[in-house]
């Protein structure tokens, strides 16, 4: 049978095991939102006025985000 998983005994010693996971999923979900956000000027700035272009730069660095995770 497999051990069982390591409890944490304080809180403290809960939010030192979550936090970086924490951390780093609302600054993901930050960067997520501002890209959103000026979608309309990225557009006009960098993809020629496409948005379908900014778009697809939107979803390629959305779908690689777990692809890197797993490789790194």
């Amino acid at each position: 049978p497999a051990a069982p998983a390591p409890r944490a005994e304080s809180l403290g010693a809960l939010l030192r095991m979550w936090w970086p996971l924490l951390l780093g999923n609302v600054l993901e979900w930050y960067e997520f939102g501002v890209y959103g956000y000026l979608s309309q000027e990225m557009s006009a700035n960098f993809f020629d006025g496409s948005s379908v272009a900014t778009w697809l730069g939107f979803s390629v660095t959305f779908m690689m985000r777990p692809v890197g995770g797993f490789v790194f």
